[in-house]
């Protein structure tokens, strides 16, 4: 439709959030229990490592083609095979997309893996919240409700803190019902360089009783309870699986202090991310891509760049695979 959006089927993001004023408790807990229930089973039933694209030099008989021309063509074909099944696929569907980052969660705390990230923007922005929270409730609500009627969890709690009591009461009516098993919560207001209170002390001890903490759109502000947390896990020696979801840490240098950033550095660089999820759309002076692309990442699998191009022959879908990374392409 020219809006560079990556769907390229109509699965709007905010989909599962509407589709939840019209179901019962029992059908909704059903709809998820499935979608958890698939993410596990049907994993390599999708298109993963499957796919292949001939080169734009075709590798048929052709006269004057020697031996070497034709064996460093079947190189560049193996190479081209090789990136493809490592490469991770842009989904299909805002479901898949769920399903992949479900997956790759879970992958990732098998390996041992407890400190995660995910980023999610493909561009769709809830006008009524806004900023960082309103491209990223709709994949939230989806991904903790998936998560808490997952068989894998064994019955553990799945809770979502967020940064604030305001944004739980907005995610507590949008989300109703609420699964069993998924708890909302915020984050206590724990100051820089500052002890814990008894009472915040108590509260983080009973968040560690959770199976899995997704702490939501988490900003410079929430780091010193973040990082108390985390410190509290080392002490009580219950190691929570924590994941960032569309974390900001440092949105002002200059404000966050040297141990407050060395802090969030040394954090980062214990965090992988496990699964990314983003629409990128080149600067109009941009020179390198001249078309919008996706970047896609689900744990084990690299970073991967897709163009956005539909007429071109090689391409996946519509996308065409530009690059592989251990690292996303445009961070900084």
């Amino acid at each position: 439709d020219g809006s560079g959006q990556f769907q390229r089927s109509p699965h709007v993001g905010a989909r599962a959030a509407a589709t939840t004023e019209t179901l019962s408790v029992r059908q909704q807990n059903l709809a998820y229990g499935m979608l958890a229930a698939a993410t596990l089973t049907t994993w390599h039933g999708s298109r993963w490592g499957t796919r292949r694209r001939r080169l734009p030099v075709q590798m048929k008989a052709q006269r004057g083609v020697t031996i070497e021309i034709a064996e460093e063509l079947r190189l560049a074909q193996e190479g081209v095979n090789l990136s493809l099944e490592k490469a991770t696929p842009v989904p299909e569907s805002f479901e898949q997309a769920i399903s992949f980052a479900a997956v790759a969660g879970i992958m990732a705390m098998e390996a041992g893996l407890y400190r995660q990230s995910m980023y999610y923007d493909t561009g769709e922005v809830d006008e009524n919240i806004g900023g960082n929270l309103g491209k990223t409730l709709p994949f939230v609500e989806s991904l903790a409700k998936t998560l808490a009627n997952t068989e894998a969890l064994e019955g553990g709690i799945v809770t979502c803190l967020f940064p604030d009591f305001g944004s739980v009461a907005m995610a507590e009516t949008r989300w109703k019902p609420l699964p069993k098993r998924l708890f909302l919560d915020h984050l206590p207001n724990v100051m820089p360089n500052s002890e814990l209170t008894t009472a915040d002390k108590a509260r983080m001890e009973n968040l560690l009783e959770s199976k899995i903490l997704l702490i939501i759109c988490p900003g410079q502000t929430d780091l010193p309870a973040i990082l108390q947390l985390l410190q509290l896990t080392r002490i009580t020696g219950n190691d929570v699986p924590v994941i960032f979801i569309n974390a900001e840490f440092i949105q002002n240098p200059d404000a966050a202090g040297g141990n407050l950033l060395k802090s969030a550095i040394k954090m980062a660089q214990k965090t992988v991310r496990s699964f990314h999820l983003q629409q990128y759309d080149p600067p109009e002076d941009g020179e390198d891509y001249a078309n919008p692309a996706v970047i896609a990442r689900v744990y084990p699998q690299p970073f991967s760049l897709w163009e956005d191009d539909p007429e071109d022959p090689d391409a996946v879908d519509g996308f065409f695979l530009l690059e592989l990374d251990e690292t996303a392409p445009f961070s900084e």
